[in-house]
């Protein structure tokens, strides 16, 4: 018995060469049906043996077998070869003639096979193989081949072996993982891709938090030098000339960049006609008379003017605001100070506000002394009093008091004027920074802005409340300490 799980092709086909070899002649009147036994020879036992044991080897053979003569007739096959037509017609010895089946001969098979009945010598393919009726969609199999000649003693070409391997399912499932791969490679690239993409951003994300707290600490710092600059002493004349000397160069800038936004809107244009029309003699004549039309040599020259007198005036706001740092006078620490003495303090600055048109109406219960920064604290009702005051149109009056609350610890403070009021929606706004009901030429709109940080910075709060018609209360609660 051969055990033919182990046998290789190469090896398979020498035995099958000796055991045809063995036969004194291999006629088509005995071929044998694919996948039975051929029925016992009258020959001799030698040639009964070789019958048998190439009968054998073929039948035995674990992947599909075909044995042809040297005019390509088939004379063995065995069962594995059958199954390789399910559905089909099955080839019958002495009946099918493998040179002359169309299936074979229009594919890259039937070279190998007609090279091997040359007696070119044993060939390998590997390909495609359609099989069908007509009127049927053909079924294709993909075939691992080995064709293999065997000669006489004299030369001649006797048989042709055609051991054929189904590897369909291996190809498909190697299309499969192929496809597989594939895709898992597009989904790597797009993984790849979206982690570029989220690096990107947050290195993008990174940089903007760094320039952000870069900014919020100039913030804070420019904020902080604006608290010490708004000095009592003169105060109110001094926030009406600090207001002028921003308002000049802002307002300038203002119309300087809507007079650069059009220029740049030409400078645009112009560009995109060389663009466009820069390479033919009608094109150039189009951009010379759109130059003409928007008088760009002027643009140009009134540019680098504008630019020269915006910088100048960033310059000015720039050293206006280096005045109001030098102007102020740095008190750092805290101390124990009577805020009752700092509010009258306060009044008594800034009197030419009221005196003559706003009748003041102070009520000042005795308050314990509080820890605090004086000189911020001063500021801090500067500001207060000067927008009570100011939100008085013509005569008014103005109501200042004071109360300490036992249980809480703290002083409060209540600044309540008789002017116009407030919606609600200005009155949600009134602590944003260099924001200003008030006319732009006489409030930068830091005030109470200002007072709010004071008032953090002492552990209190400031609660505003407005309404239309009626005037508003500013109150202020400062702890203890």
């Amino acid at each position: 018995m051969i055990n033919c799980t182990t046998t290789g092709e190469t090896e398979y086909a020498a035995l099958l060469a000796n055991a045809l070899a063995r036969l004194h002649t291999v006629r088509p009147s005995q071929a044998w049906p694919c996948g039975q036994l051929a029925p016992r020879s009258p020959r001799g036992a030698s040639a009964s043996e070789g019958e048998l044991r190439l009968e054998e080897l073929v039948e035995q053979a674990p992947f599909p077998i075909s044995v042809f003569d040297a005019s390509g007739v088939l004379l063995l096959c065995n069962a594995e070869f059958s199954s390789l037509w399910q559905g089909l017609p099955i080839p019958q010895p002495g009946q099918f003639n493998i040179l002359e089946f169309p299936a074979v001969s229009a594919s890259s098979l039937g070279d190998v096979v007609r090279l091997a009945f040359a007696g070119r010598g044993t060939a390998m393919h590997e390909g495609e193989l359609s099989l069908g009726q007509a009127g049927q969609a053909p079924r294709k199999l993909h075939l691992r081949s080995r064709v293999f000649p065997t000669f006489d003693p004299s030369g001649v070409l006797r048989n042709v072996f055609l051991m054929q391997e189904d590897i369909s399912q291996q190809k498909s499932m190697e299309e499969e993982l192929a496809q597989s791969r594939q895709e898992l490679g597009e989904r790597n690239e797009r993984l790849e891709a979206a982690r570029r993409e989220l690096e990107r951003l947050y290195q993008r994300e990174r940089s903007n938090r760094q320039v952000l707290e870069k900014s919020w600490n100039k913030l804070r710092d420019t904020q902080a030098k604006l608290i010490q600059s708004a000095k009592m002493a003169s105060v109110g004349q001094l926030m009406a000339g600090i207001a002028h000397e921003f308002n000049n160069p802002i307002n300038y800038l203002g119309a300087s960049l809507e007079t650069l936004e059009t220029f740049l809107g030409d400078i645009l244009e112009l560009h995109q006609l060389y663009q466009e029309h820069g390479h033919d003699e009608p094109g150039r004549e189009r951009i010379e008379q759109f130059r003409q039309d928007k008088q760009m040599d002027q643009v140009v020259a009134s540019m680098g003017v504008l630019l020269k007198n915006m910088r100048a005036g960033v310059n000015r706001s720039n050293q206006v605001v280096k005045q109001l740092q030098a102007f102020s006078r740095q008190e750092d620490g805290m101390r124990w100070a009577d805020l009752n003495q700092n509010l009258r303090t306060s009044l008594n600055l800034i009197g030419h506000e009221y005196r003559g048109r706003v009748r003041l109406r102070p009520e000042l219960s005795p308050l314990p002394a509080i820890s605090c920064n004086p000189s911020k604290i001063s500021q801090m009702f500067v500001n207060i009093l000067l927008n009570a005051f100011q939100a008085i149109t013509g005569v008014g009056e103005v109501m200042v008091s004071s109360f300490f609350l036992e249980k809480e610890l703290e002083a409060v403070f209540l600044i309540t004027d008789s002017g116009d009021g407030m919606t609600e929606d200005l009155a949600s706004r009134a602590f944003e920074p260099f924001f200003s009901t008030k006319a732009k030429t006489s409030s930068l709109g830091l005030g109470l802005s200002i007072s709010q940080d004071i008032a953090h910075q002492h552990c209190g709060r400031i609660v505003l409340e407005s309404r239309p018609g009626l005037g508003t209360t500013v109150r202020v609660h400062l702890p203890l300490k």
